[in-house]
């Protein structure tokens, strides 16, 4: 998990081929005024699903990982908690891994 603001985005060009591609794209953006929804930018390989959500709290939070995609999350109005373990650390699968949306929770 990597926390930093959007404006550093360029710090982090080499941990993916796509990486400077879309801060670039993230950082031209005008992110409050992006509709919810599913925004193609490079067919399935890159893509951003704007989201409106509630935080919730620590109870009710369930933590999530990924196999196939980065996941970036950038709260666009309040203030959100996020919290990282290491993967190997988890034992208690309550979602199993679904390949289709690339995510299981635990």
């Amino acid at each position: 998990m990597i926390k930093d603001r959007l404006e550093n985005g360029h710090s982090y060009d080499n941990l993916h081929k796509n990486m400077r591609m879309v801060m670039e794209i993230l950082q031209s953006l005008n992110l409050q005024e992006l509709q919810t929804g599913h925004i193609e930018l490079d067919g399935k390989y890159v893509y951003i699903n704007v989201d409106e959500a509630s935080g919730r709290s620590r109870e009710e939070a369930k933590i999530e990982a990924h196999r196939k995609y980065i996941d970036i999350q950038i709260p666009i109005s309040g203030k959100e908690v996020m919290g990282v373990m290491l993967l190997a650390e988890l034992k208690d699968v309550t979602t199993p891994y679904d390949e289709a949306k690339d995510v299981m929770f635990y």
